[in-house]
């Protein structure tokens, strides 16, 4: 299921149209990491603010939502993260999902993150 997720979410972000250097940056970022320990998911994280705060949005979201599924610490707040980077990369199907899921978590700062940019 998880790979046929990642599939779909793979196709979305190209028909609808994701930044293209964004999309190259990705594939060009290297193989998937293991996070493991807590030191690899703290320089994931930061990985992926530095993600979002150049503007690389899809980037980023691909990196937290590596973090969200490795079961960190930061799972609610990478949760919101994906919505909202997301959001800011227009891709408005796939953000709508974790946007759901961050309801349901019931954290309000990921919450109110994601509303920002509603």
């Amino acid at each position: 299921m998880l790979l046929a997720f990642l599939m779909w979410f793979a196709f979305v972000s190209v028909a609808h149209g994701a930044d293209d250097d964004d999309l190259d940056n990705l594939t060009a970022s290297g193989p998937v990491r293991v996070m493991d320990t807590p030191q690899a998911i703290e320089q994931a994280y930061g990985e992926a603010l530095r993600l979002e705060s150049s503007g690389k949005f899809f980037s980023a979201a691909s990196v937290f939502f590596n973090i969200y599924t490795a079961g960190a610490a930061h799972r609610t707040t990478a949760l919101g993260k994906i919505a909202e980077n997301l959001i800011r990369a227009k891709l408005y199907n796939a953000a709508a999902y974790f946007f759901i899921k961050t309801l349901q978590s019931g954290d309000p700062n990921s919450i109110r993150g994601v509303v920002r940019y509603l």
